[in-house]
């Protein structure tokens, strides 16, 4: 998970579900930077195989030791 240019968080284990045009994503926090977790998030990635699935602008809510993030539209293939 990024803050711009800075990784805000490391993400373990996860899961992806779709909602209409949408995706939501739960994942348990590795390594968390506490500054920038605090900071709102700019881009949310998940691996998957070979390629990322990249989302912009998510809306993060931050529980303890996991995350939910709400991610809107389709993501960037990378």
């Amino acid at each position: 998970m990024r803050v711009g240019a800075y990784t805000a968080a490391q993400l373990g284990a996860w899961t992806l579900s779709r909602v209409g045009e949408s995706y939501s994503l739960t994942a348990q926090i590795v390594q968390p930077d506490a500054y920038w977790l605090s900071q709102e998030a700019s881009q949310v990635s998940v691996e998957i195989g070979r390629r990322s699935w990249v989302w912009s602008q998510p809306r993060v809510m931050v529980t303890g030791t996991s995350v939910t993030a709400a991610l809107h539209g389709p993501p960037e293939t990378r």
